[in-house]
């Protein structure tokens, strides 16, 4: 399903009036104007965005979590520092998003395509990435315990220094940069040979790890 930008794609709006007037007003500007969401710091809360066209919207450290992001476009989209925890990004267009220190704890990723973005420093703790495409994505330094990444395609991912334990990898595929934490309660780095066997003694025996 192709995002639109539309009001009419607007399932429910944010409960605060200001996120919800931002929204609008970008709504409202004709398509073809390439207008901009300006949505730094709001708080998007009860809103259901599922389908809607935010590409390039700019959501520095806005808190969106619980919002429904269903296959919403948020292509180039900045997303670092804001709070996804809990909300729903299955089948979205995150491709080149920049998601630096997010908190997207319990967040799902089901099906996105995160080409190229960068979730440096993220915290993902639980959450689920099932057969999300992560190819060329940044992961450095994030935090990704128990998250649900089976099925995934790892293709030239950097996960350098991220923390890992916990994690479902079965059916995970591709290559990846480490070195990774994989430490319980102290930190265990591993990389190249040593990581990729660790890969393959957790369910993905397609992840290869380069050496660094």
């Amino acid at each position: 399903m192709m995002a639109h930008r539309s009001a009419n794609k607007v399932r429910a709006w944010p409960v605060d009036l200001e996120a919800r007037e931002a929204l609008e007003t970008f709504l409202a500007e004709p398509a073809e104007q390439f207008p901009l969401l300006d949505g730094m710091e709001l708080d998007f809360r009860g809103a259901d965005l599922s389908g809607v066209d935010l590409s390039d919207a700019y959501l520095l450290g806005a808190t969106l979590s619980g919002v429904s992001l269903v296959e919403a476009d948020l292509f180039a989209a900045t997303l670092s520092g804001a709070d996804l925890s809990g909300a729903d990004l299955s089948s979205a267009e995150l491709g080149k998003a920049e998601a630096i220190e997010c908190a997207a704890r319990a967040a799902v990723f089901r099906g996105a395509n995160l080409f190229k973005a960068d979730f440096t420093g993220a915290i993902l703790c639980g959450a689920q990435l099932q057969e999300a495409k992560l190819s060329a994505a940044s992961f450095r330094r994030a935090d990704l315990r128990d998250a649900d990444l089976r099925r995934c395609g790892f293709s030239q991912l950097s996960l350098e220094e991220a923390r890992i334990h916990g994690a479902r990898l079965d059916g995970a595929y591709g290559h990846l940069t480490g070195p990774l934490d994989v430490g319980e309660h102290e930190p265990l780095l591993l990389d190249g040979h040593e990581l990729t066997k660790w890969f393959h003694a957790h369910g993905a025996r397609d992840v290869f790890a380069a050496h660094t």
